[in-house]
């Protein structure tokens, strides 16, 4: 709804609750790349990548890691 840069905030937020969420950097990565921000969204989504191991709240590891590879593989 064009507002990404107060989605964005909402999310940085949200990381100081739970801050090992993959879903969460997941979201920011996609809302940076929504913003045209291509730097911040491959370091997010990285950084998703690298927590889904160890994220106890995700329920499907697998169909995680591959949302996130596509975003990645999507930004080149």
């Amino acid at each position: 709804m064009g507002r990404d840069e107060e989605a964005i905030e909402a999310m940085k937020k949200a990381q100081t609750i739970r801050p090992g969420s993959s879903a969460l950097y997941y979201n920011l990565g996609i809302l940076y790349k929504r913003a045209g921000k291509a730097g911040e969204a491959r370091q997010h989504l990285e950084t998703a990548l690298k927590r889904v191991d160890s994220d106890i709240a995700l329920q499907d590891r697998r169909r995680m890691k591959r949302t996130i590879e596509k975003e990645l593989r999507k930004l080149g």
